[in-house]
């Protein structure tokens, strides 16, 4: 039983791990889109949230932050502690919120989720990136940084650029986390130990 336990503990560190890797390596993957190029970090976070929920979606963010704050160029614009003054922080922020909301969303019932509510939780997931993101970089920008932007500006210049094609990748990340989800839950699930084993000691 034990050794079974281990193993899935293992299992979970590995999916935990991929998951960083991607964070990493989408912060460096750009799409061509209509106004602007766009990055996968936000679409492989909602999917992390989906795949392996709340806890461990947080986690994986939770490490991707500390790695870039303590120096490493794992961010779009290097590393380091001063990258909280970078207009775009707000959107590492809202990717460690919003993706732990998405994971709690989307498994935090007994039943397997379906087709709507990843929906759902991948739409809240989303929503809370975009605004936190867009609140900081305001925020930074007039109070801060000391050069201010309007809001309609904003709205024109950043947000309607990466939007549309954001919302588009999101769309098929619900669809490839829908039929990843039984692989991942089959290579979570432990069978429980044979009596005799269990008798036997460790």
């Amino acid at each position: 039983m034990k050794r079974e336990l281990k193993r899935s503990r293992t299992k979970d560190l590995a999916l935990c791990a991929v998951f960083t890797v991607l964070l990493i390596a989408g912060a460096f993957i750009r799409i061509p889109g209509p106004l602007a190029p766009i990055t996968l970090q936000m679409e492989f976070v909602l999917l992390c949230g989906l795949l392996l929920g709340g806890v461990r979606c947080a986690i994986c963010c939770g490490v991707y932050l500390f790695m870039g704050l303590c120096g490493l160029p794992v961010f779009t614009g290097g590393g380091g502690i001063g990258y909280v003054m970078q207009p775009t922080f707000g959107f590492l922020i809202g990717f460690l919120i919003g993706g732990a909301v998405t994971g709690f969303l989307a498994r935090g019932g007994t039943k397997a989720p379906g087709r709507g509510r990843l929906f759902a939780a991948t739409g809240v997931g989303f929503a809370i990136v975009y605004t936190i993101g867009y609140a900081y970089l305001y925020c930074i920008s007039t109070f801060v940084l000391g050069t201010p932007i309007a809001v309609d500006a904003l709205f024109l210049t950043t947000v309607l650029p990466t939007f549309p094609a954001d919302l588009v990748l999101c769309v098929f990340v619900v669809f490839i986390g829908k039929r990843l989800l039984p692989f991942v839950e089959k290579s979570k699930t432990t069978k429980r130990a044979p009596v005799s084993d269990e008798l036997s000691g460790p």
